[in-house]
């Protein structure tokens, strides 16, 4: 019985320690596998964000063709989502996740931002790790109101990428004009002390 009582005691000691062991590891490494976690929820968000406007523009032709549409060519991409009061788009879609129709001072080679028009696009409401929607702007000759002419492997974008610091570290990858982003879809993150983020329309 003694030995039977010793065994079960270094068994007691052996389980505390093995749980001592895993709470100091795993809060050891807590915050940053929490990060990790997050920034790959956020990176996920903008890789379907991404597909899902790459497959819009690779359909748009054939999505206008069906509509009555047969001039229109591929590589147009939607508005972003304005708010309510400035979509002007009702009654075809007046909701949340819509794309604007055209509004007063759009025009050809104007830059467009918003929210991500996740409806249009035909996928789920995408949010980054802090819950905030995904934003999006569009360069003016790529957006599907206002049309470049022509539209071909050669229409270049208008945005032009900064890295915040200005040091010249996008250089070698936005060479050339040909090299310069059509869209850019973004996570905002938290709102920065001072920020109101609230529904403007």
């Amino acid at each position: 019985p003694a030995r039977r009582q010793r065994g079960a005691a270094l068994l007691i000691f052996l389980l505390l320690v093995v749980m001592g062991a895993l709470v100091y590891l795993i809060g050891g490494f807590g915050p940053d596998f929490s990060e990790a976690a997050r920034t790959q929820q956020t990176q996920d968000a903008l890789s379907k964000a991404r597909d899902a406007l790459i497959g819009y523009a690779l359909r748009y032709r054939e999505d206008q063709r069906a509509q009555g549409q047969p001039d229109r060519m591929y590589g147009y991409l939607p508005l972003p989502d304005l708010g309510s009061t400035r979509n002007n788009n009702a009654p075809a879609c007046a909701l949340e996740g819509c794309d604007a129709a055209n509004f007063a001072g759009n025009a050809l080679n104007a830059t467009v931002i918003g929210r991500l028009p996740w409806r249009t696009l035909g996928i789920e409401p995408l949010r980054d790790a802090g819950g905030e929607c995904l934003w999006y702007l569009v360069s003016g000759g790529h957006q599907r109101i206002q049309l470049m002419a022509p539209m071909n492997w050669d229409s270049l974008g208008h945005l032009d990428v900064r890295v915040a610091d200005g040091t010249a570290a996008l250089v070698s990858i936005l060479a050339t004009a040909h090299d310069r982003p059509l869209a850019i879809v973004f996570s905002p993150g938290p709102p920065l002390p001072g920020q109101n983020r609230g529904q403007v329309g």
